[in-house]
């Protein structure tokens, strides 16, 4: 059995979450409960605790909140958008690479050569195509018609996609086909489906290890998370790490690396929880438009072109929370505010900010301050820090899945 709460399409996985779920489309009115043995709920194959809905039902309550075959492609367009960028990327790195000296000249050429390759197959294959393999890559006894399917474009997905696009970029559950919603891979696989297939949301493993309080016939009052996001999990280690080297009685220099490396931390997890919950969430999503000065000021387009726009929207969001600097106390707490409701602790932040000053210097003063005198960190300084990012994040995070949840 799993540990994870797992949401499927028909016999599809649409999506796996550790320590929390979302409610996403289905209804409390669908809650199931089938519990073999009370004193050990969850270890039977045939315990369910969750959501029980019908491919046709799930359909249509997409349909009803405008997801379409027309939000499908484009958020196609906008994530395939992204993976072109970032293909002509390396390619520039590579020929940039290739004029200088102390290089591999061969290996340089090659993975030019392939980089280009893969850029010409990803900027030819159409929707079309790329939903008909996406629909093949999760059901293999899909009737692919392979005559109208590039063999190039069908290489890829029979390899890896990941290792030309970056694990940031990879789309929804880093699936191949190019999307960055839940919903859009949803409306791929309902094709697959039956009206009456089945459309779960099991929360069973959830249960037996705890983070969620099971109370026998519970309905939604009556559900308790006791958890935290993916991202405050992996923030939570990084520390931890970060703690038992600081520890280990290093030098000055690595000590001020090990600093700096904890405002990193707490940058990634902000700034994976904003992307996350803008780009997979519609009402964040615009929610953050509304706020966006970025995309106040983008008013060069005529209502002509406004469909064309709307295809671009993820894109120019991913490429504005990619260029926010989150360990800034000046921008940061306004931004969880106006966009995820979520307040910062008043009485931490001039304390993070000045946390974040000597982060400043440590990186672009060569760990001088504004004087040019040496900043000593000590042990003592980084477990401050660290249990003061710690406080401000659990904070934060605690507030997030409650939004998620509620």
């Amino acid at each position: 059995m799993s540990d994870l709460a797992i949401t499927k399409i028909g016999k599809y996985l649409l999506e796996e979450t550790d320590v929390t779920y979302y409610e996403w489309f289905f209804h409390w009115e669908e809650w199931e409960r089938v519990v073999i043995e009370e004193d050990t709920i969850g270890y039977h194959k045939d315990d369910f605790i969750g959501f029980l809905s019908d491919a046709k039902t799930i359909r249509n309550r997409l349909h009803l909140a405008g997801y379409n075959d027309r939000t499908l492609e484009q958020d196609f367009n906008a994530t395939k958008s992204i993976w072109i960028d970032e293909l002509q990327d390396d390619i520039n790195y590579y020929v940039s690479r290739a004029e200088r000296r102390g290089f591999d000249s061969r290996y340089t050429a090659t993975m030019l050569a392939d980089t280009r390759r893969t850029l010409n197959v990803f900027s030819n294959a159409t929707f079309g195509e790329w939903k008909e393999l996406c629909k093949f890559h999760v059901e293999r006894k899909y009737k692919l018609s392979k005559d109208i399917i590039r063999s190039d474009l069908y290489k890829y997905f029979s390899e890896d996609v990941s290792h030309v696009i970056s694990d940031n970029n990879l789309g929804f559950a880093g699936l191949k086909f190019p999307c960055t919603q839940r919903e859009s891979l949803a409306l791929i696989l309902l094709e697959l489906c039956e009206d009456n297939d089945p459309c779960t949301l099991d929360i069973t493993g959830l249960v037996r290890r705890g983070w969620i309080t099971d109370k026998g016939n519970i309905r939604k009052g009556t559900i308790v998370s006791i958890t935290s996001t993916k991202f405050y999990d992996n923030f939570c280690s990084s520390l931890l790490e970060l703690r038992t080297l600081s520890g280990q009685g290093y030098n000055q220099t690595i000590q001020r690396m090990i600093y700096s490396n904890v405002i990193t931390v707490m940058e990634v997890y902000l700034s994976d929880t904003m992307k996350t919950n803008v780009v997979n969430r519609e009402a964040t999503k615009r929610q953050f438009v509304r706020k966006s000065e970025a995309l106040k000021r983008d008013k060069n387009f005529s209502l002509n072109d406004i469909y064309e726009e709307m295809e671009k929207i993820d894109g120019k969001i991913i490429k504005e929370i990619d260029e926010t600097s989150f360990h800034s106390m000046k921008v940061v707490p306004a931004l969880f505010k106006s966009v995820l409701d979520c307040t910062f602790p008043e009485d931490k932040v001039g304390i993070l900010k000045n946390k974040v000053d000597i982060r400043h210097d440590i990186v672009h003063r060569n760990g001088n301050d504004v004087n040019g005198t040496p900043i000593e960190i000590t042990e003592n300084d980084i477990v401050e820090l660290i249990d003061l990012v710690m406080c401000v994040i659990t904070d934060i995070d605690k507030q997030v899945v409650e939004k998620i949840i509620n």
